[in-house]
């Protein structure tokens, strides 16, 4: 057995021991209109020339699909394990030591468009909200930490002007199975230096989204950082480098993971 593939397996058991008792409640979708956003790993909405770049190391869990015009990559040793959709104009290049575990679906146009149509409502609908927490905005460093507590039955509403964690910083949110996070940015929003979002008591990540509005900066998770949740950023460009890993989902008008990074998509299951 070779090296490489010793080392995709590997990979797989990890993704796979790390959900198999994940539980699936899309609780998101009781609040907003998210239809089946849930199912992808990473989907891209732009018109870019290359709006999915998967590249050295990296590995994706679950399913890919490019809506716009977007082109797909996958460069260096990059894996994805599930199946990849794209549209009639768009274009898939998989390099020699690339891999696509799954199927590749070309023309799936109207499959992809409803996909694009429910990640505008859903951020429009999010964005919508009144704050329910009193906070201008989130920046950790050094080993700061901060938490929020949410009600069984609560939709928790930050409305950000920036997001930032570094230096080992912690963002914790606590609550019940059926409390949900809405958390709106307004303009930057990075994770790097080994910071991490922390859910705890019964949330899980298609409980909480990341809601990043409006052009402007590149979302940015690097250096060991770690993510949970939905990460909705629909005009604007997120990259993934430097072993950074997302749990959940990732929306934007163009993704890019480098560096070893992962994106880690649990199975979704009937509530």
């Amino acid at each position: 057995m070779s090296f490489r593939f010793s080392k995709f397996l590997a990979r797989c058991l990890a993704a796979f021991c790390l959900f198999t008792a994940a539980r699936a409640s899309a609780e998101l979708g009781q609040v907003l209109p998210m239809g089946d956003l849930e199912r992808w790993a990473i989907f891209t909405l732009g018109d870019g020339s290359e709006t999915n770049l998967v590249g050295g190391d990296s590995f994706v869990q679950g399913d890919l699909g490019a809506a716009g015009n977007g082109n797909v990559t996958l460069s260096g040793n990059a894996t994805v394990n599930g199946d990849v959709y794209y549209k009639s104009n768009g274009t898939l290049r998989v390099d020699r030591g690339a891999t696509i575990t799954g199927s590749r679906f070309n023309n799936q146009n109207p499959l992809l468009r409803n996909g694009t149509d429910e990640a505008k409502a859903a951020s429009d609908a999010a964005a919508a909200f009144a704050a329910t927490r009193t906070l201008d905005e989130v920046n950790l460093s050094g080993n700061d930490s901060l938490s929020f507590t949410g009600a069984p039955g609560e939709t928790v509403v930050l409305n950000l002007k920036c997001f930032k964690l570094s230096g080992n910083s912690t963002f914790t949110l606590d609550g019940a199975a059926n409390t949900t996070y809405i958390i709106n940015v307004k303009n930057q929003f990075c994770l790097a230096g080994h910071a991490n979002i922390v859910f705890t008591g019964g949330l899980d990540w298609n409980d909480v989204l990341f809601n990043v509005r409006g052009k402007g900066d590149d979302v940015l998770l690097s250096r060991d950082s770690s993510f949970q949740g939905v990460l909705m950023a629909s005009k604007r460009t997120v990259r993934l480098r430097d072993n950074a890993i997302a749990r959940g989902e990732i929306i934007a008008d163009s993704i890019q993971v480098q560096s070893s990074s992962q994106v880690i998509h649990p199975p979704l299951a009937s509530p």
